[in-house]
């Protein structure tokens, strides 16, 4: 089984190959940069750029592939296939809703508990 590395920034990088260094991760490593999410990196193709390019300096034989959220999805997808990634979908592009798609509705009873609507 390979451990999935998922970057949300450099630092994510850097820790993974110290990981590596001392052997907890064994090479090659395989990251996922999250792209679009809250606390992570920009959907921005020069910053996307700049993270690739860090990770085959200091992990050349890493392979590597992008998530982003639904609305970015295809312009991450595009801009890893032209830099010769992989892309991953995930469940992070389903139509229906998820998680982090649901709040709970205002001045509902606790007894009840939450009632759920579609922001």
């Amino acid at each position: 089984m390979k451990p999935e590395i998922e970057a949300f920034d450099l630092g994510h990088i850097f820790q993974a190959m110290k990981m590596n260094q001392d052997g907890r991760l064994k090479a090659p490593l395989y990251v996922r940069f999250a792209m679009g999410f809250r606390h992570a990196m920009p959907v921005d193709r020069p910053s996307f750029e700049f993270h690739v390019e860090t990770l085959r300096r200091i992990a050349p034989d890493a392979q590597w592939c992008d998530a982003g959220t639904r609305r970015h999805q295809i312009e991450v997808n595009e801009c890893s296939i032209t830099l010769g990634g992989h892309t991953a979908p995930g469940a992070r592009t389903m139509s229906g809703p998820t998680a982090t798609d649901w709040r709970p509705r205002r001045g509902t009873g606790a007894a009840r508990g939450p009632t759920l609507r579609r922001p």
